[in-house]
């Protein structure tokens, strides 16, 4: 998979327009146990994405859980975020377009007190720490940052590429996989994720 400045899994700048504020589904945000989905509320009439991600019940309609975001663009539309459930439904990943060409993202999880949590992404160490393994004078921010998969150990493996880090024989970005643990030893939500390892994936598997 050849990351290009559009994003990997992502959508680029194609922000739908939500009329009259009005919640919006997000696509393919149904929890794996079907009882929970993700919809998103603009909070701005000037063509801000900007708003307020809801954790919903299916049969209820019951807001269990909300989150702030910002984005790219204009409101966010369905099609804006792209989300990754745990296999057991007590973990997402989700990520959008911050900035032009920028993603982000963070973990929510599910905690002992009943309440949904975030989990941050340790962007700026992990983003350092690649930079030292490509010998890449600098990260231009732009890139992909994309959570890619869930392990069956519950740790979560982040796909990360920047703009300033390509193939030397082709205009392709190299990818890293990040594979990040989200709960303690206690099988509590951490605040910011942990490192457990970065690795350059195959050139033939991007």
């Amino acid at each position: 998979m050849h990351c290009k400045i559009i994003v990997c899994l992502f959508v680029t700048t194609s922000f739908v327009i939500a009329q009259d504020n009005q919640p919006v589904l997000i696509d393919n945000s149904r929890s794996p146990d079907g009882r929970m989905e993700l919809w998103i509320k603009s909070s701005s009439n000037q063509g801000e994405a900007i708003g307020t991600a809801q954790i919903r019940m299916v049969k209820t309609g019951k807001i269990a859980g909300t989150f702030k975001w910002s984005g790219f663009g204009y409101k966010a539309g369905h099609d804006a975020f792209t989300v990754l459930w745990r296999p057991d439904s007590k973990c997402f990943a989700i990520s959008w377009e911050e900035s032009k060409g920028w993603m982000t993202g963070s973990v929510y999880a599910f905690s002992e007190n009943k309440r949904w949590v975030e989990v941050k992404f340790p962007t700026e160490q992990y983003g350092k720490a690649i930079k030292k393994l490509s010998g890449a004078s600098a990260l231009r921010g732009k890139g992909c940052d994309t959570p890619e998969k869930w392990l069956p150990n519950d740790q979560l493996v982040v796909n990360f590429a920047d703009e300033g880090i390509l193939y030397d024989d082709v205009d392709a970005f190299k990818e890293y996989e990040v594979t990040l643990r989200v709960y303690d030893e206690k099988n509590t939500p951490l605040q910011v994720a942990r490192i457990i390892s970065i690795r350059l994936k195959p050139r033939d598997s991007q």
